[in-house]
Formats: C-alpha cells, structure tokens, sequence
C-alpha cells in the first residue's frame, strides 16, 4: 500500500496551489481530523458535526466548558504547528513541550512521576529517563525513514509506551504523529478507530513492542483520507 500512497501523494502535489475555496476546505478538513483524533479517542461522544460547530464558537448542550477550552486551544495549537511546517522545524522535545504548553495551558514540562497505565496495561518508564528516551525515539524515527507512515507509527507508539507527560501523553502522541506526517508531505488523520479499538490495539502494540497492528491501521487511515481530499480537489476542479 506504501507505493500507491506515494503516487497519490504526487498527483496531490501536483494539482497545486490549489484554489482557495479547496485550500480553506482542506485546512479545515485537516483541523477537525486533529481535533476529532484527539477527542474521540480519548472517550469523548461527541460527534464530528459536534466538533466542528466548537470549532465556530458553538457550544453543544452537553459539553463542559473544559471541552470548548480544549478545542480553542487545540486550533491555537495547530497555528503554531502550521508556523513551524512552514520554518521547516523537525520533532524534537523542546518543540513538542511548546506544542504541549500551547494546547494545555500547563508548565512545559515532562512527567515527575512514576504511574501506571490502567486501561493499556502498561508501566512507563521512569520518570528520570523519560526525556532522554523521548530524544532517542525521535532522532531515530527520522534516522531509519524509509517508510515515513511506519515512522509516524513509531512515533506515536513510542509516546504512548513513554507517556511523558503528567496528562494528554496520548493526545500528543496523535498530535506528534500527524505533525511528522504533514512535514514529510502526507495527510494529517483521525485514524478509523473508537477508543475501546484503539485501547486494545494499543495493549497488543505495547505487549509485543511492535507497532505493526498500529501501522496497518494508520496506513489504512492516511490511504482514506488522501482519496477524500482527491475528491474535494477533483469536484472544485470538474466544477470551474
């Protein structure tokens, strides 16, 4: 699937710039697939429409302020990414802190405690090696890119099991994924899983140290939604 990815990947690079109409309706594709991503799989119910009202100001009856909080700060969130994929800035810990900072409103800092993982069934590592590892993970994944969707999967794998942060470790993995996605040209995505699936993918992926089942699920994702975005640019083209 890797090699049909790529040729879709060109034929996307090569229908731009694209139009503003599609640009605006891409970005905020993109927006609501970190968001949603970011929600769903953390338990939340609500729903994509949901979300995108949130995103315009709109509060649904059921949410809490910290839900409406989450997102502003999420869409603060992906400007300062968007700043940094325009510089050209590779993952590293002290982006990824100011990318934490930024969407939580917390001390940049990493985890000062020892904890385990409940619904993974996992223990982190110390706290102590937390930011070395962290460093190693993400200079490894740009290292050995031969498969930049297995990297991203490696990334996000890798978070998890190092839950660095005191909350939001999974958010930020998500989060770190798409962003290592988007600077090597691919698709930012809300994975096609419900928190209970990707829970139990997690409890095999972290079990085995293998982020195979991962892999395929994300590369799955991203295959789905650069065809979605083909459409957007292929129906904006058919209709001018």
């Amino acid at each position: 699937m890797y090699q049909e990815l790529l040729k879709q990947k060109v034929d996307l690079g090569l229908r731009k710039p694209y139009k503003g109409k599609t640009a605006a309706k891409i970005k905020r594709l993109n927006e609501l697939d970190y968001i949603y991503g970011a929600m769903s799989l953390d338990g939340s119910e609500f729903s994509r429409r949901d979300i995108e009202g949130m995103m315009e100001g709109e509060m649904p009856g059921t949410a809490a302020l910290k839900d409406c909080v989450f997102v502003k700060n999420y869409l603060n969130t992906l400007e300062m990414m968007r700043d940094c994929l325009e510089l050209k800035c590779s993952l590293d810990k002290r982006l990824l802190l100011k990318f934490y900072e930024c969407l939580t409103g917390e001390a940049s800092e990493f985890r000062k405690n020892t904890l385990t993982m409940v619904d993974f069934k996992h223990v982190p590592p110390h706290h102590a090696d937390v930011e070395q590892l962290l460093s190693q993970l993400l200079q490894n994944a740009y290292k050995d890119c031969k498969n930049e969707i297995r990297s991203a999967s490696r990334i996000h794998c890798g978070i998890v099991s190092l839950h660095p942060f005191s909350e939001y470790s999974e958010v930020m993995a998500r989060l770190a994924m798409n962003y290592f996605l988007e600077e090597k040209g691919f698709l930012p995505v809300a994975l096609g899983y419900n928190r209970k699936e990707y829970v139990m993918t997690m409890i095999e992926c972290l079990k085995d140290k293998d982020d195979a089942l991962f892999f395929w699920g994300l590369e799955r994702a991203e295959y789905n939604k650069q065809v979605q975005v083909l459409q957007i640019v292929q129906m904006d083209e058919d209709e001018d």
